[in-house]
């Protein structure tokens, strides 16, 4: 039946003792740049999630009170209790949302926007989270940072790596982030997506982007979970920025020891079944799912030569098939056929207006 699907920007890291200080304890404290927290939001460090709220609203508003309350609401929905009223925080806390103890660290304001930050605290290091961060750089055809190709293994969740043009402002950015996601956990993981943007409205016509509410979908999902999407990483190579993104509490067997782990550059057969398409260019609508779509076409064409029928994209018919996969119809000279194939791995190269898509695919099946 269709699950819910919750987006969340969620921080993991790494435990620590509870004897240090927490940085919102020290009223004094605030950031002087970007704090990791902002860019690497599940990561090895702490446990937690973003809210955002606008700056600007009527008179007697606290705004950065109330991105904290999104941020803590954010925690409440990934832990699965009820989040406290935003009259309920006063300071840094902690907070009891159900077994856990949770925090809030200094709200980072930049722009028109105030970043709250909830934290899990005995999975979080509280010096991490006063850290200040510059931008990470990516090197994706050099799977630098390593996340770029890790295809979930080390998250021990299924998780896909996006891209997108670099946004006017960061719920932008999230928002396109999540977008391109869904597209991407629709070809590999097999689920129908059907998404819309839940933007909120406070009573005091501030409008703010509650980061736990940006995507709601409906999922067939095989695993009958609700599963959570969370930002992982996020990494910039000129115009672009990488971004990780996590189903968490869906975990998938380990497979990627099948294939190289930098498959991407090797553009051959890794292994009898595996064939690899590649897609570079505009279309008329450059959507990332489109693109995906075509090199998904070149390798469905790669695995039906490989059973010994040589036919081009044009002779060829893409769909979907009930398992989440695609199948492709031939209609070549007296060949009556059809494959299927399973997407195992995307990955993105690339720093301009339209990186080179790679798929990895997987013949399923071959039906004459």
């Amino acid at each position: 039946m269709p699950l819910a699907l919750v987006v969340l920007l969620v921080l993991l890291q790494g435990g620590c003792s509870g004897t240090q200080q927490h940085p919102a304890d020290d009223e004094d404290f605030s950031y002087a740049d970007e704090p990791c927290w902002l860019s690497s939001p599940y990561g090895e460090d702490a446990k937690g999630a973003i809210g955002i709220a606008g700056r600007f609203g009527s008179p007697g508003t606290d705004l950065e009170k109330l991105s904290q309350h999104r941020a803590m609401e954010s925690v409440a929905d990934m832990l699965g209790v009820s989040a406290p009223s935003k009259d309920e925080l006063e300071g840094a806390g902690p907070y009891h949302l159900g077994s856990q103890e949770v925090a809030l660290a200094p709200v980072w304001t930049d722009g028109n926007y105030h970043f709250g930050y909830a934290y899990i605290v005995d999975r979080s290091d509280p010096g991490w989270i006063r850290e200040e961060c510059p931008e990470r750089k990516c090197q994706p055809e050099k799977c630098d940072p390593e996340w770029l190709c890790a295809d979930g293994a080390d998250l021990d969740y299924a998780s896909v790596v996006t891209v997108s043009q670099i946004a006017a402002n960061l719920p932008t950015q999230y928002s396109l982030f999540f977008d391109n996601a869904l597209d991407q956990i629709q070809a590999m993981y097999g689920v129908d997506v059907q998404s819309y943007e839940q933007v909120s409205e406070t009573s005091d016509s501030s409008r703010g982007l509650s980061l736990n509410h940006v995507e709601e979908s409906s999922l067939e999902f095989e695993q009958g979970a609700d599963p959570n999407m969370v930002l992982a990483n996020t990494c910039r190579k000129g115009t672009l920025k990488y971004a990780r993104v996590a189903l968490k509490g869906v975990v998938l067997a380990d497979e990627s020891d099948r294939w190289n782990r930098d498959w991407h550059r090797e553009l051959r057969s890794q292994s009898p079944g595996l064939e690899i398409g590649t897609f570079s260019g505009h279309l008329s609508r450059n959507l990332l799912s489109k693109k995906i779509m075509r090199a998904v076409e070149e390798a469905l064409v790669s695995i039906a030569r490989s059973e010994h029928v040589d036919i081009t994209s044009e002779e060829i018919n893409i769909g979907r098939t009930s398992g989440g996969g695609y199948y492709g119809r031939i209609t070549h000279a007296e060949t009556d056929a059809t494959v299927e194939a399973m997407v195992r791995s995307v990955r993105f190269v690339g720093d301009g207006s339209s990186p080179t898509v790679y798929v990895l695919l997987e013949n399923s099946g071959f039906n004459e």
